[in-house]
């Protein structure tokens, strides 16, 4: 199992914290995630930082990927990831994100 570790800049938390009510809101949240994964300026080391004192993307690629957002301490969400990653084995950086019926995103 990956993990990807993506850190949230205080600025773009209300991008992640609103309401999921509707099938356009998960839409915009998964496109806002995605950007954020294919983003390797903001990767985290996990023995650099103190995860609980930031807001943080966690994915962890499995079979069943899926997404973890924490807002903070006590406040967090996750659902199923529905994209494929390919991660560079030696960078440890996203190369691409694409899902299985042909929509690629490098």
């Amino acid at each position: 199992m990956k993990v990807i570790l993506r850190k949230i800049a205080s600025y773009e938390n209300r991008k992640f914290s609103q309401t999921l009510k509707q099938h356009k809101d998960y839409t915009r949240v998964l496109l806002e995630i995605t950007k954020k994964i294919l983003s390797n300026n903001d990767s985290i080391n996990i023995n650099e930082i103190s995860l609980s004192s930031q807001a943080y993307l966690k994915l962890q690629i499995d079979k069943q990927s899926r997404i973890f957002v924490y807002l903070s301490v006590d406040k967090f969400y996750s659902f199923e990831y529905p994209c494929q990653v390919e991660v560079d084995m030696y960078t440890k950086q996203v190369n691409s994100v694409y899902t299985t019926s042909g929509i690629n995103c490098t």
